[in-house]
């Protein structure tokens, strides 16, 4: 994974480097979280709907699911978030032609699965490359959610102990607010930093209905705290923005803040790392439903 240490940095991001975790990729990650070594929020998610899925998926009971959404999401938030140089070296585009037809064989066929072991990247079809250049267009088109994707740092890894349970979060991007930007070491005491979580969805009229579903208020609040509890400056102004890009033409950004209803979200994961500690120390894992419950 490339190294994003720009040579003059500002005071922001040398604090926030010092506190960083080295970079690394998506695999080595991920495998930590599912190891149960980390939390991750996506797991502690899992934990919230039941205790027993958390362990069920940690001990290999459950796959781990990915989709063709999924890796269509991977593609974007690299096209979006790092230099084009580092999605070109993760990438390919267009996939083995068929000889029969002149056409692309599948994303599910062997010849696919073949060409990509063969070239040692990802193979993306030219529509769906075609289609992750202009959300980054419409992104970097949209009077606010550009200025969070200029001099940010991008997939950034924090870990951190909290409630007793080793917690692990990667941050999409971070960014300070512009006049934050230009202050000098002797200038600045705090910062305004935004966490920015780059979602993809179908249609933005109903983003609200997703966050609430996804429980992305919950996901900011573990990065919130996490960060912080990283950086160990807790006077930091640390805001959460959400900006959502519609996978479909016309390609509509949105940008949603979070900043209100995260201390309510915070309760809710200082209790569920507080059962998560406690279901550890028991070796006890409930599925939710032990009980009758009215409908």
């Amino acid at each position: 994974m490339k190294e994003q240490n720009p040579t003059d940095k500002p005071l922001w991001q040398k604090i926030v480097l010092e506190a960083r975790c080295e970079p690394e990729d998506d695999e080595t990650y991920h495998a930590k979280a599912y190891s149960g070594e980390y939390v991750s929020s996506t797991l502690l998610s899992t934990f919230r709907k039941s205790p027993y899925l958390y362990w069920a998926t940690i001990n290999g009971v459950i796959e781990r699911a990915d989709s063709p959404s999924f890796r269509f999401g991977r593609m974007a938030h690299k096209m979006i978030l790092e230099p084009d140089r580092a999605f070109m070296d993760a990438y390919a585009v267009g996939g083995p032609v068929n000889p029969k037809t002149g056409k692309p064989f599948g994303q599910e066929t062997k010849a696919w699965a073949d060409y990509e072991a063969e070239i040692g990247r990802t193979i993306v079809s030219e529509d769906d490359y075609d289609k992750v250049v202009a959300m980054r267009e419409s992104i970097m088109t949209h009077k606010i959610a550009r200025w969070f994707f200029f001099g940010h740092m991008y997939e950034t890894i924090f870990r951190a102990e909290i409630c007793g349970v080793n917690c692990q979060i990667k941050v999409d991007a971070i960014n300070a607010e512009a006049e934050d930007m230009r202050r000098t070491e002797e200038q600045a005491t705090s910062y305004s930093l935004y966490l920015i979580d780059l979602k993809t969805c179908d249609d933005l009229n109903f983003f609200e209905q997703d966050a609430a579903r996804f429980q992305y208020v919950h996901q900011a609040a573990l990065y919130n705290m996490v960060f912080k509890q990283s950086l160990g400056y807790l006077d930091y102004d640390v805001k959460a923005r959400i900006v959502a890009v519609e996978k479909r033409i016309p390609f509509r950004v949105g940008v949603f803040s979070l900043d209100s209803s995260i201390k309510g979200a915070v309760c809710d994961i200082d209790r569920d790392l507080a059962e998560l500690h406690r279901c550890r120390n028991r070796n006890e894992w409930p599925t939710g439903f032990e009980m009758v419950r009215e409908i």
